[in-house]
């Protein structure tokens, strides 16, 4: 019922909060299907936002929020038909923009996710989800945090 990138972002976004990941995951789907997709844009944009402000990037969190509210804005009919509650996903990411202007620290966030179907498919999928999308937790893993900085050296020493 839902594509298989789509839950995956949801594990990696909520169980080890690789946002990088997210972000690669979900642009290889949005270039597979067109980039016609809104809602594929706007989960990219929310992985990179985090992805940001967890490395305290507040000025790249602050451009991408803004474009992720006003990207899941005009397609709340489309976030609502996958499983999430697109009127508490905007109070989230409102929320995150108001702590991101105040330059509080970074704080994990759930997706408001109401379908029982994306719940259970995500929990068979890996049976950690429930735990870490009901409790949002950080991950301190280094290599999660600062991805882009490892990757470019693993691509150097090739």
């Amino acid at each position: 019922m839902y594509p298989a990138h789509f839950i995956q972002y949801l594990l990696l976004f909520h169980i080890n909060r690789d946002y990088f990941e997210c972000h690669e995951v979900m642009e290889e789907y949005w270039k597979q299907e067109g980039k016609g997709n809104s809602l594929w844009k706007g989960l990219i944009l929310i992985a990179v936002l985090f992805y940001h402000y967890r490395r305290n990037n507040f000025n790249g969190a602050k451009k991408l929020i803004s474009k992720a509210i006003m990207n899941i804005r005009t397609c709340k009919d489309e976030v609502d038909r996958h499983g999430i509650d697109s009127e508490r996903l905007l109070n989230i990411l409102n929320e995150t923009e108001a702590a991101i202007l105040r330059k509080k620290p970074y704080q994990p966030i759930a997706f408001p996710i109401v379908d029982n179907k994306l719940i259970n498919t995500c929990s068979n999928t890996n049976d950690q989800f429930l735990k870490y999308w009901s409790q949002p937790m950080e991950n301190s893993d280094t290599f999660i945090i600062h991805k882009h900085l490892f990757r470019y050296e693993q691509i150097e020493r090739r």
